[in-house]
């Protein structure tokens, strides 16, 4: 590794004879000519720039480095936090667990007909009742649509509250939210893979088309949008940020993944 604050020819010899994902003793290293070639390859990709006395220093980090062309919010969610977070497996065991916690409950409803069925009046109105309980619960907690404060008993919907991919898995913190107004556009990679999935922290289960409507909303009741803020700060670090940028977009730089 360089560490100094200038260096040239010598310093990357070092480096590359020292390197231990490179090849030892080889000739190029000790051709000065060869060197700077590799160096101004460098320069040119912006990575680092001619420094006093013919020697070189890397590129300060640009107080904003512009998101990739073409990007929308939802690359911002892949790259900078699903990847690699766990998020998937997370959602899909949340999802799974979320439905059969509703389907238990309307297990204690059908349970009731069965015993109002059977002529057991009494049986029937205690299970009634702690269906009905659990369901306020499953509402509250809007594990089950907000139109439902009780169970519509229909087979449409016992279906609908029995299939796992009708549930999501939400984040409490939004991460539009954080990326707008929580600095996340400017933080290590390792924070937002922590909020997107980590070990579920940030997530609660559902009811998927209730979550799909109520947006980014996070604290203090701000929405948040990813595109509000297309760029990245000298703190940010994830794909794209390992020194390949291009410049081009109103004399700052932008990404490159």
């Amino acid at each position: 590794m360089i560490t100094a604050a200038s260096f040239g020819v010598a310093e990357l010899e070092h480096l590359c004879e020292n390197d231990v994902m490179l090849p030892k003793e080889r000739a190029e290293y000790k051709d000065a000519a060869k060197m700077t070639t590799v160096l101004d390859a460098l320069v040119a990709e912006a990575q680092i720039r001619k420094a006093a006395g013919g020697n070189y220093e890397f590129t300060p980090v640009p107080a904003q480095r512009f998101l990739p062309k073409g990007w929308t919010g939802e690359e911002v969610r892949r790259y900078y936090y699903e990847n690699g977070s766990g998020f998937g497996s997370l959602r899909d065991t949340m999802c799974v667990k979320v439905c059969n916690e509703v389907k238990a409950v309307i297990g204690v409803y059908e349970s009731a007909e069965v015993a109002r069925a059977a002529g057991n009046a009494t049986e029937a109105t205690t299970l009634q009742n702690k269906a009905d309980a659990q369901w306020g619960v499953l509402h509250a907690d809007e594990k089950v649509s907000s139109d439902h404060d009780t169970y519509p008993n229909t087979a449409a919907w016992k279906t609908e509250y029995s299939t796992s991919s009708n549930y999501h898995a939400d984040h409490i913190e939004p991460l539009a939210w954080l990326w707008e107004h929580a600095g996340q556009n400017d933080c290590p990679h390792a924070d937002r893979l922590e909020k997107c999935g980590g070990a579920g922290k940030n997530l609660r289960p559902m009811w998927g088309p209730d979550n799909s409507g109520k947006g980014a909303t996070g604290p203090g009741g701000k929405t948040g949008e990813y595109m509000r803020k297309p760029w990245v700060g000298p703190s940010f670090t994830g794909p794209g940020t390992g020194g390949m940028m291009d410049a081009g977009y109103n004399g700052t730089f932008r990404l490159s993944i």
